[in-house]
């Protein structure tokens, strides 16, 4: 491409971003979108103003723990005919809790595997076993 076609090619583009009427955002592909914030002054802030139309606004974390504790005082109007008496409920938590299910593989575990101490036969065969081949001493010559 020669140098006078590539400056033709930059200012037809140049010509169909420019546009003098209010920001119109839609339809553009990101990198257009992107062209015409770096062009036109206060665009970047629209853009930037729009995406955070949609986000929640961040609380701090005393703010939220005073909500959480507000959900959690708030006082029944009454008690639900289905909900046990307080003297059950007592005995209920006094109960010892079931045990979880057992995983297939702790089932497993269970039936296949026999653990076992080592020995001092154990040992003394592996020190048998563990014998040096060559003597060597790095610090020899030094």
């Amino acid at each position: 491409m020669s140098p006078r076609q590539r400056t033709r090619r930059v200012k037809r583009l140049e010509h169909a971003t420019e546009s003098d009427g209010p920001h119109d955002l839609d339809g553009l592909t990101p990198a257009q979108l992107l062209l015409a914030a770096a062009r036109m002054p206060g665009l970047f802030e629209e853009i930037a103003r729009r995406a955070n139309e949609a986000r929640t606004i961040m609380v701090s974390a005393e703010e939220n723990e005073a909500r959480l504790r507000a959900e959690l005082t708030e006082p029944e109007a009454e008690p639900s005919p289905e909900a046990p008496p307080p003297q059950q409920e007592e005995e209920q938590a006094q109960q010892a809790p079931e045990p979880p299910a057992k995983t297939p593989s702790e089932l497993y575990w269970e039936e296949k595997c026999r653990w076992r101490f080592r020995t001092a036969e154990d040992y003394a065969e592996w020190e048998s076993n563990n014998e040096v081949e060559h003597e060597y001493d790095p610090f020899k010559d030094a």
